[in-house]
């Protein structure tokens, strides 16, 4: 008897240093890939952006002026009449801006009153921009490689900024992660929105990484990583809020609340009082040091909401809700592969028939591995919580958007 228990013992100790080894060879492995990505991503970005690759639609401006043939540069995919936001307005006035005599005004009389260039997503010299990298490669390139700058952050952004928030709340594998990243990123909902004036890609990107370090005020204790942390959520959680459109802020920071309290609930047992008091305490002082960086800009910039509070749209559009029926609430799941020619008889266009439902199946898929049955029920909770307020203020949007920043 103890001679088996014995051998047991030894082929047991065996088996787990064999593991062990594995695992420390595989988590090597991990390190070493994670790097290769990460090099091999920045060189791909700076390849991109030396050959002035961009998504944008400009090229329908040639069908629009019965121009022959097909329009120069295009290499993939074709230019998308329903991106007119894009094409017809964003992309005019950022060549507007660059034009101007000096570059980059804070007055701008071909995009609006006022000093309307402050409200939108485009290049403009003023202290606001240090907090929007995507702005950047305008004033340090050309403006075609600028342009090109600016498409790229929003793509390789979003991917690592998605990934790395969802390593953040939980997700062990890599794999698992990057899988999130990616369906986020080609769901229909993001694909369609990708360069709507409401500028989602920013907006996510700039979301999860705040959400990644409100994380990490919970968790870590290195002196040196929460005032990294902390740094970093001041710097996106500004970008955030200079994107301006709260029918997609509002149900993320939503959803970033209900991740919270899932984070702390999961952990509480784990952690003590201090950690609590201090996570609590590192989110004040960012949205304070927020909200003090925005002052210049918000007296510069509210006469201007005044004025667009005052217009038709979007100022004067009001809704009761109500509208929406039980079919169209819980139909339009398409896939990545429909075009804007086979949409829906119920909706008007392609984008209003792609909900955010298609990124939820991923983000269950993900959870489903990622912990505990109670860590699912919450992340499913919060995701749920922010499939239904987007789809809401998607279609209802109850209030004035410039009203909310004059109030």
């Amino acid at each position: 008897m103890t001679t088996t228990i014995g051998r047991c013992s030894l082929r047991r100790t065996r088996s787990s240093g064999n593991r062990d080894n594995f695992l420390y060879r595989l988590g090597a492995n991990k390190t070493a890939l994670l790097r290769s990505c990460c090099i091999g991503s920045a060189l791909l970005f700076c390849l991109a952006v030396g050959l002035k690759l961009s998504g944008s639609s400009v090229g329908m401006w040639r069908n629009l002026l019965a121009e022959p043939g097909i329009a120069r540069g295009l290499i993939l995919s074709s230019p998308k009449h329903l991106r007119v936001d894009e094409w017809g307005i964003w992309t005019p006035a950022m060549l507007s801006q660059a034009r101007q005599n000096p570059p980059f005004p804070i007055e701008n009389p071909s995009l609006g009153a006022g000093r309307a260039p402050l409200l939108m997503s485009v290049p403009v010299a003023y202290y606001t921009t240090l907090f929007r990298p995507q702005l950047w490669g305008f004033f340090v390139l050309d403006f075609e490689r600028g342009f090109s700058f600016y498409w790229c952050t929003k793509a390789f952004g979003l991917l690592a900024a998605v990934a790395w928030a969802l390593r953040q709340i939980g997700v062990r594998s890599y794999l698992l992660a990057i899988f999130g990243a990616v369906w986020v990123m080609f769901s229909s909902y993001v694909q369609w929105w990708f360069s709507s004036p409401g500028m989602l890609p920013e907006m996510i990107t700039t979301w999860a990484i705040c959400l990644g370090c409100a994380v990490s005020f919970f968790k870590d204790q290195h002196r040196g990583k929460l005032t990294l942390a902390l740094a970093s959520f001041i710097f996106c959680g500004t970008n955030f809020v200079l994107c301006l459109y709260p029918p997609y802020q509002i149900p993320l920071t939503l959803l970033m609340l209900a991740i919270l309290i899932g984070v702390w609930l999961e952990n509480c047992d784990k952690q003590d009082s201090k950690s609590t008091i201090r996570g609590l305490i590192l989110i004040g002082t960012g949205l304070l040091a927020i909200a003090v960086i925005l002052i210049p800009y918000w007296i510069n910039v509210r006469g201007t909401l005044e004025m667009v509070a005052h217009t038709v749209y979007p100022g004067q559009r009001r809704s009761a809700g109500g509208e929406l029926s039980l079919f169209k609430l819980f139909s339009g799941v398409l896939g990545f592969f429909e075009s804007e020619q086979t949409v829906p008889a119920v909706y008007d266009n392609i984008c209003e028939a792609c909900p955010p439902f298609t990124t939820t199946y991923a983000k269950r898929a993900i959870f489903i591995r990622s912990g505990p049955q109670s860590f699912l029920r919450l992340y499913s909770l919060a995701f749920e919580i922010r499939r239904a307020s987007l789809r809401y203020w998607q279609h209802y949007r109850s209030f004035s958007f410039a009203l909310v920043f004059i109030a």
